[in-house]
Formats: C-alpha cells, sequence, structure tokens
C-alpha cells in the first residue's frame, strides 16, 4: 500500500482485497492479469476520472457506491431477498435522494465524520437521540464456526484436490497451505479467504468450467 503512494482508488483496492496482489501471483497458475488491483483498465480509467479533483472524502463515497454498495451490498441482498420471495425496498439510495445528497458541501454532508448527521437531521428528527448513541451492532454469521466443523470434510475434499484446483487456474501448493494455515488458526486468515476459494472451486467444477 506505501507503494501506490496517493492513489485513493489503489488503496481502497487493496483495502478491501481478500488476498494482496504478491499471494495473488502464487496463487494463479498463470499469474499475468490485466487488471490492476482487482480492476480492468476500462473501469479503473472511468472511477479514476470520476473521482478525479473531488476531496477525498467524496472520492471515498463515489468508491463505496460504485464498488461495494453496487457490487456487493446490492447484489447480496437481492440475492438473499429472492431466495426467499421477500420484496425489498431501500429508499435510501433512491436516485434522488442520492443526487441530492451528492450536490451537498462536503462540510455540511460528512462533518461530524462518522456521525451520520444528515440523517439524524432530516430523516430522523423526533426520534430519541440516544438511540444513536450506541456503539454499531453489526452482525456476522457464523461462517468462522461453519468451515471449521461442519463444512470441514467438503472443504478438505475440495481444497485437497490438485486436479480441481488446477482445472481453475490455482496452484494447488498456495491454496493447501492457506487452507491448513487457517485449520491451525494462523493469524489474520479470516474465513472469507477460504470461502472464496472453495465457492470457486465448487462452482467451476459444478458447472463443467475451466481455464
Amino acid at each position: 500500500m506505501v507503494r501506490r503512494g496517493d492513489d485513493l482508488l489503489s488503496l481502497y483496492q487493496l483495502a478491501y482485497a481478500q488476498f494482496l496482489p504478491e499471494f495473488q501471483s502464487e496463487l494463479l497458475e498463470d499469474p499475468s492479469s490485466a487488471l490492476v488491483d482487482g480492476l480492468p483498465p476500462a473501469a479503473r480509467t472511468r472511477l479514476h476520472r470520476e473521482i478525479k479533483g473531488r476531496s477525498d472524502l467524496t472520492a471515498l463515497s463515489v468508491l463505496e457506491q460504485r464498488l461495494f454498495l453496487g457490487e456487493r451490498l446490492l447484489r447480496d441482498n437481492d440475492a438473499a431477498s429472492m431466495a426467499a420471495s421477500l420484496e425489498q425496498r431501500l429508499p435510501l439510495v433512491d436516485q434522488v435522494m442520492v443526487q441530492t445528497v451528492a450536490g451537498l458541501p462536503d462540510d455540511v454532508r460528512y462533518q461530524p465524520v462518522l456521525r451520520k448527521a444528515v440523517l439524524r437531521r432530516t430523516g430522523l428528527r423526533g426520534l430519541d437521540p440516544a438511540l444513536f448513541e450506541r456503539p454499531k451492532r453489526g452482525f456476522v454469521l457464523p461462517f468462522d464456526r461453519w468451515i471449521r466443523k461442519g463444512l470441514s470434510s467438503a472443504i478438505d475434499g475440495t481444497l485437497g484436490d490438485p486436479e480441481a484446483l488446477r482445472r481453475v487456474g490455482l496452484r494447488p501448493g498456495p491454496v493447501q497451505r492457506l487452507w491448513q494455515a487457517f485449520r491451525e488458526g494462523g493469524p489474520g486468515l479470516y474465513w472469507s479467504r477460504v470461502w472464496a476459494l472453495y465457492v470457486l472451486v465448487r462452482w467451476c467444477t459444478r458447472h463443467g468450467v475451466s481455464r
């Protein structure tokens, strides 16, 4: 990340990356790629153009909308809700609202940072302020426990199959070292790294996809 200097787009991508570039090179049978920090050149150029000349906070908001909200949160919400036949409504990402908020000056839109002051002043007027003076309380599904216990044998069979890994362009050695380190409780090995590789190999095997 230090080598990326003040390239905000690259820093953003590295902060979210499942695997940093050096390990990506180890994982892939053919590490040559047109991607730069996970983005194809056309997308990278477009995003650089969108954030050029903006303040850091506004630039990060654009990247969050394009790369996190657009490609991850909305997609995941859609898949999960449709799987349960639920129809979702997302008023806070209404186009008119997003465009209006994007036109606000930084001091109105962001200050004080992390306090969501605009939302409090407008959408939540009249509610008890104590509701918002609490630590953030998210939730994470227990994938870590599932992977280590109930799914351990299935993942071991998939990530321990050299031919299945090679068919999708992965090198068996680094994949199996990662899986073993995760099972042994290696520091910094979040469950999603193992899960991403497992799902990739399983999906490709099921649908007959190979490199």
